[in-house]
């Protein structure tokens, strides 16, 4: 996928066909949705890892329901991805710290 080919206010479509958003611009490595285009009037992001397809609209890889639970609510930058859309973020290191605290 040519990130490049993404501008903005192109339409972003899950793999039902409908359409979740609209591209307000990309950041890092996700792009930002318009806040007009969302049902509680903010911004959300989603990476860039979950396009697979680009020409006069932005084509995601999950239906449009999926990717609209899952969207980050804030910049990627500001928090871990992965927590945003609550998964976890790798193994739990309590574990570890605890074999290390019996020793």
């Amino acid at each position: 996928m040519d990130r490049s080919r993404i501008r903005e206010h192109m339409a972003i479509v899950g793999s039902d066909g409908r359409q979740f958003g609209m591209v307000d611009h990309l950041e890092g490595d996700a792009i930002k949705l318009t806040k007009n285009d969302s049902p509680d009037g903010k911004h959300h992001w989603i990476p860039l890892d979950w396009v697979n397809q680009v020409d006069d609209r932005v084509h995601v890889s999950q239906p449009s329901n999926q990717a609209m639970r899952d969207w980050m609510s804030n910049p990627p930058s500001r928090r871990d991805a992965r927590l945003d859309r609550g998964q976890s973020s790798g193994p739990s290191v309590r574990p570890y710290a605890r074999a290390i605290l019996a020793a």
